[in-house]
């Protein structure tokens, strides 16, 4: 793996936990070829699309596959 996948995995987790809201909600980010993909589990769609705002402001990221499940409400 090299040094520049490390360090934009870096940034987007680092961008992603900035949120307050997101940081809390268990999500991670894990980039290839600047792609990145979030995965884990959400409370609403809100919190899905947030995610994946917060990825694209990193620079580097070409795109953003969001793997998000959201939370069936009991």
């Amino acid at each position: 793996v090299s040094d520049c996948v490390i360090l934009l995995d870096h940034r987007v987790n680092e961008q992603i936990s900035k949120n307050a809201h997101l940081k809390q909600a268990g999500i991670h980010a894990q980039t290839n070829a600047g792609v990145v993909s979030l995965t884990g589990e959400v409370m609403d769609l809100t919190t899905s699309a947030d995610a994946s705002w917060s990825a694209w402001q990193v620079p580097g990221v070409k795109s953003v596959k969001n793997d998000l499940t959201v939370k069936e409400k009991a």
